[in-house]
């Protein structure tokens, strides 16, 4: 059984994306030794009904062995033993139900049985069949310790791997809890009222509050894109517009110029004010997300993901 190492990843990791990766990681782990152990149980319980009929055999043999051991000295021995077994079963029958036909029956089956431990097997076959149950038992035996052992060793094993995808499952909870406490603390801050670079550096640490990787462009010369942010290995080309008055379509096509110019994924423009029906228009025809002062502080708190509105706007 392969079962992916998931030490290749540090225990320590504080990011989201690798700890969530850690718990992936786990919960394979998890799956594949409760596969395991399901496998060696049932390989465990097809043993028993082997051992259980081989040790039947054996007691069977070992009784045969006994019989003709004790009574082969005397002539005609074979004859003697298999009608004392039926006047003895026979009897035995008779007396516990007092019916004739309980005995007769009883007779027959005593011959029968007895006639069957003094003749199957052969007294040349009977040693060599002990020995060779015997080393079949001892083999048994074997596998089903190597079984018992295989089913407790998996069980310690998925033992200590759920406690770990729970202690990860927790970090990963603490994690997201807390960054969401810190993401809905920024949506309170006095967004509406920040310009040009104040509302850049704003959204920059959102998104990285919101594990993207965020490149600032901004300035002279920056083709119509002020942030560079990127995840799932996508990149988006923001062009930020800290505004009073409405945004218009000028800063949607230069969004989409500034896209294909730094080779990004896709376009977004992201305001604190709102945008033109002009503007709107013109996103719906190039395919670039629009986010304004009603969708900005969703946006903030992981109530709207950029890619989910890409992937509706090119749906």
């Amino acid at each position: 059984m392969t079962i992916t190492n998931e030490n290749t990843l540090s225990p320590n990791e504080t990011n989201e994306e690798l700890i969530a990766r850690h718990l992936m990681l786990i919960e394979e782990k998890v799956y594949k030794l409760r596969e395991a152990r399901e496998i060696a149980k049932k390989s465990y319980a097809s043993i028993l009904p082997q051992y259980l009929m081989n040790h039947c055999k054996m007691s069977y043999f070992l009784i045969a062995q006994f019989v003709r051991d004790k009574v082969a000295p005397f002539l005609g021995w074979r004859w003697a033993v298999v009608l004392i077994g039926a006047i003895v079963v026979g009897a035995l029958c008779f007396m516990l139900s007092l019916s004739w036909t309980a005995g007769l029956s009883g007779i027959v089956f005593g011959a029968t049985m007895f006639g069957v431990i003094v003749s199957l097997p052969s007294d040349s076959n009977l040693v060599t069949s002990i020995n060779t149950l015997k080393s079949t038992l001892t083999d048994l035996r074997l596998r089903r310790k190597e079984g018992r052992d295989s089913i407790s060793r998996i069980g310690e094993e998925l033992d200590i791997a759920n406690q770990r995808q729970l202690q990860i499952t927790n970090q990963l909870e603490q994690l997201r809890q807390s960054r969401q406490y810190r993401l809905k603390k920024l949506a309170t801050q006095n967004w509406k009222a920040m310009r040009g670079e104040d509302l850049e550096k704003f959204l920059e640490e959102v998104f990285s509050e919101q594990q993207y990787s965020v490149q600032r462009i901004g300035g002279a010369g920056d083709q119509g894109v002020d942030l560079i942010i990127a995840k799932y290995g996508k990149r988006i080309a923001l062009q930020v517009k800290g505004y009073h008055n409405s945004v218009s379509n000028t800063a949607i096509q230069e969004a989409f110029t500034g896209m294909a110019f730094y080779k990004c994924d896709a376009c977004a423009v992201i305001t604190n004010s709102r945008f033109t029906s002009g503007g709107r228009n013109a996103a719906d025809n190039v395919g670039c997300v629009l986010i304004d002062e009603n969708t900005l502080p969703l946006m903030i708190t992981e109530k709207i993901d950029l890619w989910q509105e890409i992937s509706a706007k090119r749906a």
